[in-house]
Parts: C-alpha cells; sequence; structure tokens
C-alpha cells in the first residue's frame, strides 16, 4: 500500500466528507488515492488559498476535519492565508502535501514556512506523519 493511500483512507475514516485540491506535480500522489475513494467528494478548486479557505470552511460548518490538498512549492505557500486562518481560529483543518522532488539547491518547504504557520506539516514526513496526525485526530 502506498503512503498516499494509507493518508487518504484515514481521512476517510474521520468522517471527512469533501476534500478540497488543487492538482499539481507535488501531490500528484495524494490526488490519485483521493481518486481512488468512493465515499469522499473532492471538491477541485482553482486557486490554492481557495482550497485552504474551503477546507477551513468546510470544518467550521460541519464540525468535521477540513482537509485541502495542493501542490508543494508556491502551491504551499499560496495557501498558507487560509491555513493561518484555520490556525487562529483553532478549526481543525490539515493540508497534507506530497514530498517535492529534493536536489541540493531545493529548500524544503517546512523550512520556508515552519514558522510561520504551525497548524499542519506542509510536506510529509512518511515515518512522523501518520502517528501525528492519529492524535490530532483523537484530539477532536
Amino acid at each position: 500500500m502506498k503512503l498516499s493511500d494509507y493518508i487518504m483512507q484515514f481521512i476517510a475514516r474521520q468522517g471527512v466528507g469533501h476534500i478540497f485540491y488543487l492538482p499539481g506535480g507535488g501531490a500528484m500522489h495524494l490526488v490519485d488515492s483521493l481518486g481512488k475513494l468512493e465515499n469522499i467528494e473532492s471538491v477541485c478548486c482553482l486557486h490554492e488559498q481557495a482550497v485552504a479557505i474551503a477546507a477551513q470552511s468546510y470544518a467550521m460548518h460541519t464540525n468535521h476535519l477540513g482537509v485541502g490538498l495542493v501542490t508543494t512549492g508556491p502551491g504551499g505557500t499560496n495557501a498558507i492565508t487560509g491555513v493561518c486562518a484555520a490556525w487562529i481560529d483553532s478549526v481543525p483543518q490539515t493540508d497534507p502535501r506530497d514530498q517535492g522532488m529534493s536536489s541540493p539547491h531545493s529548500f524544503p518547504m517546512v523550512e520556508e514556512s515552519g514558522s510561520v504557520c504551525r497548524s499542519s506539516p506542509l510536506s510529509v514526513d512518511s515515518l512522523g506523519w501518520p502517528r501525528w496526525f492519529t492524535r490530532r485526530c483523537q484530539a477532536l
């Protein structure tokens, strides 16, 4: 089983009915795994900020976890406003990202924006993310 399949199935078991996303190369595995789920409606948005704000609104109005998927790099930074708004309002929201390709000249997204907003991991740590996510969902 792929990690992205596990993540999407875990999210589905939390009672999430909708996931908001904007496809991109850095999120292709998560989006592919989302497409395999029959019990979650996927809502494609036109901008990353709209994804994060839609996930926040969903969580506020349904009392379920809000989930937004965007690609790495600029896609992640475009979503920061909505992610931080969810954090400020204490809205249960997660915005997982695939681990983008790295090179000696790339900068990890977590280091770039980890101090800006602490509501969710901005890149997937394949070992620590499932434990972190499970603890957060149990706290809801």
